[in-house]
């Protein structure tokens, strides 16, 4: 067991140390929070800013995919193609 702290001045210092304590915890704890905002704010107006662009992106990503599906589906049929006419010639 812990002794207990009996004398009145070391009651006081440990309290004062406890006080202490707690303010510079809730003093980092607000720096952190306005730290925290400020750059939540600095993303959102960023990420406002950047969504033309965004969109953009989107829309010529789509635009390349549909012609890469496209291609990768012509090229299939021709190998299907060639193959059939390679069985075609050897009979």
């Amino acid at each position: 067991m812990k002794k207990k702290i009996t004398s009145k001045k070391k009651f006081k210092k440990a309290k004062a140390a406890a006080r202490s304590m707690l303010q510079k915890t809730g003093s980092l704890m607000r720096k952190a929070n306005t730290v925290a905002r400020k750059t939540a704010g600095a993303i959102q107006k960023e990420w406002k800013r950047e969504r033309p662009q965004r969109e953009e992106y989107v829309r010529n990503a789509r635009k390349v995919g549909g012609d890469v599906v496209e291609t990768i589906r012509r090229d299939m049929a021709e190998i299907r193609h060639t193959k059939q006419n390679k069985k075609g010639k050897k009979k």
